[in-house]
């Protein structure tokens, strides 16, 4: 990496976080991220994809906002169409992490009410890891059963998702500071 790119994931890292304790920041409000890339031209994706969007200084600014989370919040769409799997940290993000009172690796968080995640995503089935799939009370009970046996489900609002809701108990359930990747 170039200085400058050096010098931005040392500005993510240094913004100081407090308030580790009982699931919130500061105020009593989880720290919340937003992450996602365009084009000059404000293209968001590529053949349905976004990562052709990116160049090395995007992707160390992904890999650091990722290293700092105890969540990634994501859509079901984003996460079918990029085919989301488990994050992987590097030995120092993994340090960082355990000295924070992080887990090892942040939680991937699927939001869908109608639970339209593909159960044949490489985020599922992953020894040692259940990501946490958002619905709503009204999501398709069979789906609901076969997403349970590879994932953990959280219950935000009726018949849609409560995305207020399903903050608060992400940050009450993992950890305070919380990515939003996707587009707008």
């Amino acid at each position: 990496m170039d200085s400058s790119v050096n010098d931005v994931v040392a500005a993510y890292k240094a913004d100081q976080r407090p308030g580790r304790e009982a699931g919130t920041v500061g105020n009593g409000q989880p720290w919340l991220m937003l992450n996602m890339v365009s084009s000059i031209d404000g293209a968001i994706e590529i053949d349905g994809v976004s990562g052709a969007l990116g160049n090395d200084a995007d992707y160390a600014v992904f890999k650091a906002l990722r290293g700092l989370s105890d969540v990634v919040l994501v859509a079901s769409g984003t996460a079918n169409a990029e085919h989301y799997k488990v994050p992987e940290v590097d030995a120092s993000t993994a340090a960082e992490r355990e000295a924070r009172g992080q887990r090892r690796l942040p939680l991937v968080a699927v939001v869908s009410a109608r639970l339209s995640l593909d159960t044949a995503s490489p985020l599922l089935g992953q020894p040692g890891y259940r990501p946490v799939i958002v619905t709503a009370e009204t999501a398709p009970a069979d789906k609901r059963e076969a997403l349970a046996q590879s994932a953990d489900i959280l219950v935000a609002g009726t018949d849609s998702v409560d995305l207020g809701s399903a903050v608060r108990q992400l940050s009450q359930l993992v950890g305070p500071v919380i990515l939003a990747e996707g587009g707008p």
